[in-house]
């Protein structure tokens, strides 16, 4: 990667702090003593923007342990405990041995009654470099997710994976090892040498070189292992600090300020930029009791967290957090899991310190509806993951660029009810009047402050489903038969990227427009089952038949004009495939103009969605 060509300072002149000069790196070792620098300045002079752990602090897991780096050994985390935590690649199929972890059979009780774990004889390189780079902070404690969580105790893996939202907002720091493939690789610069060497030469009386990338450069999936994954997303989102570490150098980012061993950026002051203030994902509980208007704007809808990598650009206070999930799952969608059972797991974190939930198979509570509306971006791929998640959630899906909510959805969204109730503009009886959600331990209302439920009456195939899946969706609405047309612009029948399609009336008269694969058109039953989820407002091209744009003027002289596509009402469905009685899958969601959808012969159905 090419940089800038910088100047190095003067030996002879005293502190450079917050100059912008050049600094050496050594590409063998990392600068230990300036590392710790950067940690002991944040905490002396960034208290209100990084000393944040008060409140999450209390919601940690109650078997919480950590490791003693005093003493050698996994203990339980003592009241008010200051610990440093590690955000990494576990990669166990690369290393040469098994991944250590603790079991059941390695706790131990000592003579006063408290329980501890003894370490591995061997820890991997890139765990134990951390360890060693917390000694070296000061700091006793040290969390790390394969030795402190005991790996067969079923409630020790629940409550802590449920928790990550406390974990790593309670650390004081987090060290990210950047580019490391996998736990026994080691860190750049501890246990192995760096890979890229800091270019420099004397020009004429001037100490010039090459700079390093910035912190913002390598922060992208393209030049890190670790922005890939999809654990790692939470971990970097919940963080006060992160201590990056990469092949070229170290890097320090906390809320108020970025820090990096080529550059005297250092100092006391406080950052004026708007991407300074406190991250909008701190840990919910914080907020909680905070009348709406109360609540900083920054932690609505400001994109701080991932340096304008997550592009929030819809800033509509109805919305509420909206933004800020909708971006962070397109984020998140975009990176690989080893399991893709572990889809909602690795995202629970952060989920739990948007106050819009609970969240249903990661779709949240308040804006349920607006959230059913989720579809890949064009020309995206979208294939469902086979982990056994339901098809009306991007959870169930493995989508190529991350999936998205189109800036019309949200642009006609309405501000959610007093019972948190979404529902879209001038919505009507033929829309679902309720979403309920259907488990094996119970039923749920969706957008009710009274949530529960009476369950409905199930045939014995949607008790299969519900066995095997766990949770089912079950609404009441109208369904439409349509057809499909030539996808915009043509694109061959077996394509797997979504695009626009028209969709036609019987007649092969466009009435609306929906993302989907030509491939997947063409295993699709003719005609195709349409199920209504809301109402909208406008498509995005302006194919519409004129059939379904008249409307009648109101000057009262008897004239009709036409509307434009993108001002006429509309009716968002979805594309479902019928798996039995009752019983549909998700398939895609599109629009179709509500004229035509009121003429298409419309039918009540009950509906349970796998």
């Amino acid at each position: 990667m090419p940089g800038e060509i910088q100047c190095l300072r003067d030996e002879g002149v005293g502190s450079l702090d917050g100059s912008c000069l050049g600094r050496v790196c050594d590409q063998r070792q990392m600068n230990l003593n300036l590392i710790a620098s950067w940690y002991r300045r944040c905490r002396l002079h960034h208290r209100a923007f990084c000393e944040e752990a008060t409140v999450s602090a209390k919601y940690l897991p109650p078997n919480f342990r950590v490791i003693d780096l005093q003493e050698a050994r996994i203990v339980r985390a003592p009241r008010n405990c200051i610990y440093a935590t590690i955000s990494y690649r576990w990669g166990e199929h690369e290393m040469s041995t098994p991944m250590p972890t603790s079991k059941r059979k390695d706790v131990r009780i000592d003579a006063f009654g408290r329980e501890w774990i003894r370490l591995p004889p061997t820890i991997p390189r890139t765990i134990a470099d951390a360890m060693n780079l917390a000694r070296c902070l000061g700091i006793r404690y040290f969390w790390n997710d394969s030795l402190c969580i005991v790996q067969d105790i079923v409630e020790d893996v629940t409550s802590q994976t449920a928790s990550m939202d406390a974990v790593y907002s309670s650390a004081v720091v987090t060290i990210v090892a950047a580019t490391s493939p996998h736990a026994d690789f080691g860190l750049p610069g501890m246990s192995i040498p760096r890979r890229y060497r800091q270019v420099s030469a004397k020009v004429k009386n001037y100490e010039l070189a090459v700079a390093f990338p910035k912190y913002h450069d390598l922060d992208t999936k393209e030049h890190t292992i670790w922005n890939t994954r999809g654990w790692t997303l939470q971990e970097k989102i919940l963080s006060r600090r992160l201590i990056f570490i990469t092949d070229y150098q170290v890097y320090f980012k906390c809320n108020n300020a970025v820090w990096s061993e080529d550059v005297f950026a250092e100092t006391g002051r406080l950052s004026t930029s708007p991407r300074s203030h406190p991250n909008p994902f701190s840990w919910v509980a914080a907020r909680n009791g905070l009348p709406e208007k109360r609540i900083p704007f920054h932690y609505r809808f400001l994109d701080t967290l991932l340096d304008g990598s997550l592009n929030i650009h819809i800033k509509r206070p109805f919305l509420g957090q909206f933004p800020n999930y909708a971006a962070v799952v397109k984020n998140y969608t975009q990176r690989a899991l080893s399991f893709e059972s572990d889809r909602i797991r690795a995202i629970q974190g952060v989920l739990n310190t948007l106050d819009i939930g609970p969240f249903y198979a990661g779709l949240p509570d308040q804006f349920f509806r607006l959230a059913l509306l989720w579809q890949p971006p064009f020309e995206s791929t979208c294939e469902e993951n086979q982990a056994g998640l339901p098809s009306w959630s991007w959870t169930g899906w493995k989508i190529k660029s991350g999936c998205v909510w189109t800036e019309r959805d949200t642009r006609y969204a309405n501000r959610p009810s007093s019972q948190y109730r979404y529902t879209g503009p001038k919505d009507d009886a033929q829309s679902p009047n309720d979403f309920h959600v259907l488990t094996n331990r119970g039923y749920s209302v969706i957008g009710r402050k009274q949530r529960a439920g009476k369950q409905p009456n199930i045939t014995p195939l949607i008790s299969r489903y519900l066995d095997r899946q766990r949770i089912l969706l079950h609404f009441g609405t109208t369904s439409g038969k349509f057809f499909f047309a030539h996808s915009r612009p043509p694109y061959p029948l077996n394509s797997e990227a979504f695009v626009l399609h028209d969709i036609v009336d019987s007649l092969q008269r466009c009435v609306g427009e929906i993302l989907i694969a030509p491939s997947l058109v063409q295993r699709l039953p003719a005609p195709c089952t349409f199920l209504k989820l809301g109402s909208g407002l406008g498509v995005e091209q302006a194919g519409i038949s004129t059939k379904y744009l008249e409307y009648e003027n109101p000057d009262g002289d008897g004239s009709r004009d036409l509307r434009h596509p993108s001002s006429c009402e509309i009716v968002n469905v979805m594309l479902v495939r019928k798996l039995g009685k009752k019983l549909y899958k998700r398939i895609a969601v599109g629009k179709i103009v509500t004229t035509a959808w009121q003429l298409s012969g419309l039918f009540r159905k009950e509906v349970f969605l796998a």
